[in-house]
């Protein structure tokens, strides 16, 4: 108990003891849902934890949720980074050596604008023209981009946020990667971040990429 002392609960009577056989004083115990639910990215850089909106953005979290849950997201990877703008990812895996297949897309999800695209959100990724058109693939803002994203396209649904500055300094690490052109290797790749820049372009289409699980 608050006080130090030990309590006494006979689970399922007396005559299982596990207290000081004196019947009485069960232990009832209760489920609650989480206040907050939380998302874990663990990158090469490091762990982000994200706060998911999910009473605000249920369909969008529940999008997300489904995606993560059947494990499509382990090893994919960060295969678009613009300095000051965003880093995005969820749309390839590295599953396999030298070959990125596309995470296969369920139905798009219904726009759920409304909360300012500012540093350290997440939000989804959709197609030009279509504000109803996003699937599998998500962005973290670098910095405020309320100005542009908050209307452009119907508005991007912004459904998370990063919990803490530990994990802004792993979104700013993994945003400081060199990037390089290979749309050699697949047609998405013209702004990709990777480890080792010389590689690339000594070897095309060796990839040293930025996964995330």
């Amino acid at each position: 108990g608050a006080d130090g002392r030990q309590l006494d609960g006979e689970f399922t009577g007396a005559s299982t003891i596990s207290g000081d056989g004196v019947q009485g004083g069960d232990l009832v115990f209760f489920s609650k849902r989480p206040t907050e639910f939380v998302a874990r990215f663990t990158s090469i850089s490091g762990i982000i934890d994200v706060t998911l909106f999910r009473d605000r953005t249920p369909l969008t979290v529940q999008n997300f949720l489904t995606y993560a849950n059947r494990g499509v997201w382990d090893l994919t990877f960060i295969h678009r980074s613009v300095s000051g703008f965003v880093i995005q990812g969820g749309g390839f895996s590295a599953q396999g050596t030298n070959n990125y297949p596309r995470i296969t897309q369920d139905a798009p999800v219904l726009n759920e604008p409304g909360i300012s695209n500012l540093r350290g959100t997440i939000a989804m990724a959709k197609l030009g023209g279509d504000p109803n058109s996003a699937t599998n693939e998500w962005f973290f803002s670098l910095g405020n981009n309320a100005s542009n994203l908050d209307n452009q396209n119907g508005g991007f649904t912004v459904f998370g946020e990063v919990r803490a500055s530990a994990g802004l300094s792993v979104m700013d690490a993994l945003a400081a990667f060199q990037v390089v052109n290979a749309q050699s290797v697949n047609g998405a790749f013209n702004e990709i971040p990777v480890v080792d820049r010389n590689v690339v372009i000594s070897r095309p289409g060796s990839l040293t990429l930025l996964t995330t699980d």
